[in-house]
């Protein structure tokens, strides 16, 4: 069995970004209603290391090289934290709290917690905050529902012990095909090449600061809503009359209220500059399904320009076009084979090389609802993005008919009252889509 792999260039990437106050974290928000029994909770976390031997590893550097390490098998596993009768705080706050805190990659990937707002209270909050190097929104969804599975075969006695997955990357395995890789980073070269000529020409704006600090002194927050079911309705039924994707006419959406936010009385126009996240998973021959840990997204770069008084529809089919046309011409498979270098050069200037702002839809989740002692209630995902100081980022999922879209964000670049006034008027957008 391969104890020992090196880092691709993705996770290094992503893994020289948590050094700044735990930059690029991925917590997964689990409401659950009904009394968890923690000892068999932490037993279902157990199993899940037991089948993930990447949540059995460590991160080291070694001549020069960064490398994912298994740990002794007599190591500790990760354990279950429990925050008890947190009144004081809300389950939001607790989340920014440990976001906020660098993982020990030297000692372990991810940390996982329960939130227990009263003693008296029939529901909880089940948050993993996992080193996005090893995890994206899918796989961290799935392993939430790995865990509920988990544990509720410990309450009826059927205990399934899964092989290991062992530590391969897939990605490794598409992208570093010695055939193809030099055409593959020569593609991946040209294709950023031209959006940096794009963004030349084009001079997309941002989102001005209220504070100007050093990275080193940022810090990730994010604001959390949820849709109610009709809203949520109108949402999905708006896009399939018009024929457009619901991400392309979120993504119009939140354009129309960034630029709202950003246009002086003076101008008639702006464009702006959206980083569409896009799943690897389904893409590549052969697929991967969602149970592999592993970061294996990508992104669409697009400009667009909004007038004044723009409609949603029809930015949403424009974005619904340029979003296809990519799609087509594959470019982005190729994007994470330089995020080393792109992060690199952000950390060094992070308000030209940042997209004024990132959406992130998983779309439904298909989870089941019962596990037992308790009910799922919501599941939602959400980054820390200390380092976007000019932009924010949305994390979009939805379950059990109600959408949630957690909006991150830096701070102090940004304040909650700022980002709660673009978020309302946003949903404004979206409520008057007739």
């Amino acid at each position: 069995m391969v104890n020992e792999r090196s880092l691709n260039p993705p996770e290094e990437g992503i893994y020289l970004l948590n050094q700044y106050s735990g930059c690029f974290s991925l917590a997964t928000i689990s409401h659950l209603q009904g009394q968890v029994n923690i000892d068999k909770l932490q037993r279902s976390i157990d199993l899940i290391q037991d089948q993930h031997d990447i949540l059995r590893c460590k991160i080291i550097r070694e001549n020069n090289e960064l490398k994912f390490r298994l740990k002794e098998p007599n190591t500790a596993k990760v354990s279950l934290e429990i925050i008890e009768d947190c009144q004081d705080k809300s389950w939001e706050n607790w989340v920014i709290k440990y976001l906020n805190q660098p993982l020990a990659l030297e000692k372990y990937l991810f940390r996982c917690f329960l939130i227990i707002p009263s003693s008296t209270a029939q529901e909880s909050y089940f948050v993993t905050i996992v080193c996005h190097s090893i995890s994206d929104g899918l796989s961290s969804v799935e392993l939430h529902r790995s865990i509920f599975k988990n544990y509720e075969n410990i309450v009826n006695n059927k205990i399934q012990r899964k092989v290991s997955l062992g530590i391969t990357s897939k990605y490794e395995q598409i992208f570093n095909k010695k055939s193809h890789q030099f055409s593959n980073y020569l593609r991946a070269i040209l294709s950023v090449i031209k959006l940096q000529v794009d963004s030349v020409f084009l001079q997309p704006q941002k989102l001005k600061p209220e504070q100007i600090i050093s990275l080193q002194k940022r810090k990730g927050r994010f604001s959390s809503y949820c849709l109610d079911k009709k809203t949520t309705q109108k949402i999905i039924i708006k896009s399939k009359q018009e024929n457009i994707t619901v991400n392309s006419l979120l993504t119009a959406a939140i354009s129309l209220a960034i630029a709202d936010e950003i246009k002086t009385k003076k101008e008639e126009e702006i464009t702006l500059y959206c980083q569409c996240y896009v799943d690897l998973r389904q893409r590549l021959n052969p697929n991967i399904n969602n149970e592999h840990l592993e970061i294996l997204i990508s992104s669409l770069m697009s400009f667009y320009t909004i007038r004044s008084h723009g409609d949603v529809v029809s930015l949403g089919k424009e974005v619904n076009y340029k979003i296809k046309k990519e799609l087509e011409k594959q470019d982005f498979l190729y994007y994470p084979l330089l995020l080393k270098q792109i992060v690199t050069t952000s950390i060094k200037n992070t308000q030209n090389f940042t997209p004024t702002f990132g959406i992130s839809n998983l779309g439904k989740i298909n989870l089941e609802k019962n596990y037992g002692d308790f009910t799922l209630e919501n599941i939602s995902f959400v980054p820390n993005i200390c380092i976007y100081d000019h932009s924010l980022s949305l994390s979009i999922s939805t379950f059990n008919n109600r959408m949630t879209i957690n909006f991150s964000f830096s701070h102090p670049s940004f304040s909650s009252k700022r980002i709660d006034k673009i978020a309302q008027s946003m949903f404004k957008i979206l409520e008057n889509t007739e």
